[in-house]
């Protein structure tokens, strides 16, 4: 046989150098795939990291690059600030306060601050005709009868008239007689207020009657309202011209008509003595500061 009639044979390093080439590109192709396949399967992990109902929603204006046009300074006032009432509408609001300005575009808080005096006028909040914040109250008026000895409707209440001395002194004489037409007719309070206006004496008709009547005397009342808005009350039973007693106290209110802030307080300076006397005053939806008559002498208000 002639060997040389055969095809020759694949040289060793031919066949294993052709399998070495497919296994290269086997390694690198590899890596690639599973990259993909990764790639693939990420948006499906994404989600599984979020709620099923995550919506980022439309750009906002911060997204847009908003330009704080509109801004707005909020105020929040801490350590005791103080209240100054303006006007039946609002109040001035002033202290220390962290101050925060923020867009009203896109709420973002711009600047934060601590001030050590800050102001900011507010409006009030009203409770039972008043402001708890500033003490601001409204004035209610006061419905008065327009004669002597007379109610008005459904009022329960009367308007004394007394005479008055070249001094500005007024003073009040009444009757057990007239204590008891009074009561009779439906009066609960009778006012001796004099002709300044802006203090006044209440009494209880039905205890001044009952004692009068027990007594026999008449109740006399003396009133002088000052210039400095301090206010002389003198009062007592008499018979025959005569100072016997001292009525009940209890049946006898004074009232101050004066818009003040709270807390009040009424200092007596009782007549014949160095003495002063305080009581804390109570505010009426009349319109009025009222304390109970302690003794003959001049009361004020004192804030």
């Amino acid at each position: 046989m002639d060997y040389r009639s055969l095809p020759a044979p694949v040289a060793n390093h031919d066949f294993f150098g052709g399998h070495s080439r497919f296994y290269m590109k086997m390694k690198c192709f590899v890596p690639v795939l599973l990259a993909l396949l990764l790639l693939l399967a990420f948006p499906t992990l994404a989600e599984e990291d979020y709620p099923e109902d995550w919506d980022l929603g439309p750009a906002t204006p911060t997204d847009l690059a908003c330009a704080h046009e509109h801004t707005e300074a909020v105020y929040y006032f801490y350590d005791s600030p103080s209240y100054t009432p303006m006007d039946e509408n609002i109040h001035k609001v002033s202290g220390t306060a962290y101050v925060e300005v923020r867009c009203l575009d896109c709420g973002e808080i711009l600047i934060t601050e601590e001030e050590t005096y800050a102001e900011e006028i507010r409006p009030h909040t009203f409770k039972n005709n008043a402001c708890p914040l500033c003490g601001f109250r409204l004035r209610v008026k006061e419905t008065e009868p327009p004669a002597a000895g007379s109610s008005a409707s459904g009022s329960g209440q009367a308007l004394l008239h007394g005479e008055s001395s070249a001094s500005g002194l007024e003073s009040f004489t009444l009757s057990n007689a007239d204590l008891a037409e009074m009561e009779s007719g439906g009066v609960v309070t009778a006012l001796a207020r004099p002709a300044r206006g802006r203090a006044a004496v209440a009494l209880d008709v039905k205890r001044m009657q009952a004692q009068t009547r027990t007594s026999g005397m008449n109740l006399c009342l003396d009133l002088l309202e000052q210039e400095d808005g301090s206010f002389f009350v003198g009062l007592w039973l008499e018979k025959d011209g005569k100072k016997l007693s001292l009525p009940d106290k209890a049946g006898v209110t004074l009232r101050f008509y004066e818009e003040k802030t709270p807390p009040l307080q009424v200092t007596l300076s009782p007549s014949g003595s160095d003495e002063l006397r305080e009581a804390d005053a109570v505010w009426n939806d009349g319109g009025f500061w009222s304390v109970t008559y302690q003794a003959e002498g001049t009361y004020f208000l004192k804030q």
